[in-house]
């Protein structure tokens, strides 16, 4: 939780002083990947461990609040499409926040081993970072 206020606080207000919301949002998910792979390969080393656990933290807690302010400033949402806009990324966010743990939980049943339920999320990582490279009208 800790590496989430630290990656909220500093990641989009970096990003606005720089204008530079597509790095800031890669940045985000290689942070999330990185500090996955981490966790995945510290096994039993709790500090490195918690190293990866911080770095997921800072990557999730930094594009957070990224999603929720990039829609207002994509060309044809405007203002009259803001709402929306928000309101379908806040659900998707909801609809992964419910079912993440679901997933992580039935592959650790499944397979014994929590490193199936983390490769997921090293690859949600990837996917932010692919998703903010391809962003086009959202930096000057």
């Amino acid at each position: 939780m800790a590496g989430q206020v630290v990656g909220a606080l500093s990641i989009p207000p970096l990003s606005d002083r720089l204008s530079a919301r597509r790095p800031a949002v890669v940045l985000s998910g290689v942070l999330v990947t990185t500090g996955t792979l981490v966790l995945l390969a510290a096994e039993t080393a709790l500090v490195i461990a918690a190293l990866g656990i911080i770095a997921v933290g800072i990557g999730l807690g930094g594009v957070g609040p990224l999603l929720r302010a990039i829609p207002v400033e994509l060309e044809g949402i405007g203002p009259g499409l803001t709402a929306t806009a928000v309101g379908f990324v806040f659900a998707v966010g909801e609809l992964g926040g419910f079912l993440g743990p679901f997933l992580v939980g039935s592959l650790l049943d499944l397979t014994g081993s929590f490193a199936p339920g983390l490769t997921v999320i090293a690859l949600a990582g990837l996917a932010i970072a692919a998703a903010g490279w391809r962003m086009t009208g959202v930096d000057p």
